[in-house]
């Protein structure tokens, strides 16, 4: 790993956003199940969980269908019990206290916001406000680093082996303001913020659907090259001591390795 950049593929990948990141403690082992493509049902739902979050001394409370929860968070299908998912029991200690208590409430509420949304509107425009923060910005460094930190945080609490997971349906979501966000990144904080980003991102992806990986080597694509060597030999690093299905095998076969 290239020290100098100090990120490590198999948990956070620390970034110096102006905030500082620490491991997650690993969750509930619970597998990934590959589901077709997310169609809400008709209105009307009946299947109601509720989500307590809880970091340090701030708790909310979110009602989200569970037919929405399970789509799109596949690793928390077999967590709720009597219709209700603690996040503070999901999350194994010492994740709650060891994070910056501001930046996992916001993640945690960006989150179960939408979801919620979802389940009351059946649709989710998740960053159409991150946008108009960056266009609008006079100072646009200031933006592109607030939300290049956020969207690290939320691709950690999403990962796809330690996290809530995301889907297929979440990714598509993600991935068109991950475009516009990196180049930002690249442009403004350097190439070694992006890199560090992409890694982070790696935690989310997993997908076979043709359009997404199509996008993500798009974006991957826009690295120099020597950029990308150092990213793969990262990724390479870890390919040995990971299974075949966890970050760094799925991002090397996205990538087209």
């Amino acid at each position: 790993m290239a020290g100098d950049r100090r990120r490590h593929l198999n948990g956070i990948a620390e970034i110096d956003y102006g905030d500082d990141f620490e491991d997650l403690g690993e969750p509930h082992d619970m597998a990934f199940r590959r589901r077709p493509p997310f169609v809400p049902g008709p209105g009307g739902r009946q299947n109601i969980i509720i989500v307590h979050s809880r970091v340090g001394q701030l708790r909310r409370r979110y009602s989200v269908d569970q037919e929405v929860l399970f789509n799109l968070l596949p690793r928390v299908q077999e967590a709720p019990r009597r219709g209700a998912l603690v996040l503070s029991t999901y999350f194994r200690e010492p994740y709650l206290e060891n994070h910056p208590e501001d930046l996992m409430n916001w993640v945690l509420d960006f989150v179960f916001q939408h979801l919620s949304e979802f389940t009351s509107i059946e649709a989710m425009e998740m960053f159409g406000v991150a946008m108009q923060d960056i266009e609008s910005d006079p100072v646009r460094g200031r933006a592109v680093n607030e939300w290049a930190a956020q969207m690290h945080a939320l691709c950690i609490v999403l990962s796809n082996d330690q996290g809530l997971g995301c889907s297929e349906d979440l990714l598509g979501r993600i991935l068109d303001f991950f475009e516009f966000l990196i180049q930002e990144v690249h442009n403004i904080l350097g190439w070694n913020q992006a890199a560090v980003l992409f890694e982070a991102f790696a935690n989310i992806v997993r997908t076979n659907r043709g359009d997404q990986v199509q996008q993500i080597r798009r974006i991957w694509n826009q690295f120099d090259p020597e950029v990308q060597q150092q990213i793969l030999a990262d990724i390479r690093s870890a390919l040995p001591v990971e299974g075949m299905d966890d970050m760094a095998h799925r991002m090397y076969r996205t990538l087209g390795y």
